[in-house]
């Protein structure tokens, strides 16, 4: 049985395996093989240890990233919301994503004045009200400009197979 060269093989496997007529197995060896595999185990509790410990003081920052007093996630009452929840009624909500694009799902928050019309000024008042009320940042002004310039340029999805006379309408 041949041992690949280590400080394992040598310390502990070695005198275990190998019988030669000088060496008899005694209970020295067998008190250094225990010895050391007390110390790697030792070792590896140690580490283990401090993995745990690491773990827990990370859990608590990530915990207050996401729902510290400036984390990215609120806890919001059903009236708070600007969507009809899907999955039942619950007592509270967890809101974690961005604004804009909730904003952007519900078109009766966007047209404040109710003409029917999406306006600049509609969307910088909005993004400011929305961006106060929810404490997070509303893109609804740059959103509008983006807009605008596809929608004057005709690349927006829904100007495709329109005439001229129609797309003006």
């Amino acid at each position: 049985l041949s041992l690949q060269e280590s400080i394992y093989s040598k310390a502990l496997l070695a005198p275990l395996v190998h019988r030669s007529p000088k060496c008899s197995i005694n209970a020295s060896v067998w008190l250094s093989a225990i010895a050391l595999l007390i110390l790697n185990m030792m070792l590896q509790i140690t580490v283990l240890m401090k993995v745990q410990v690491l773990t827990e003081s990370k859990e608590s920052d990530v915990q207050a990233k996401l729902f510290g007093a400036d984390g990215l996630c609120r806890r919001r009452l059903p009236d708070e919301l600007l969507f009809i929840p899907s999955f039942g009624a619950l007592d509270k909500y967890y809101d974690c994503g961005p604004l804009t694009p909730l904003l952007l799902s519900n078109t009766n928050v966007l047209d404040v004045n109710h003409d029917g019309m999406w306006q600049r000024q509609e969307a910088s008042e909005v993004a400011q009200e929305w961006s106060k009320k929810y404490q997070k940042g509303a893109q609804l002004p740059r959103t509008f400009d983006k807009w605008m310039a596809k929608a004057r340029t005709g690349s927006m999805v829904s100007q495709q197979n329109l005439t001229e006379k129609k797309w003006e309408q």
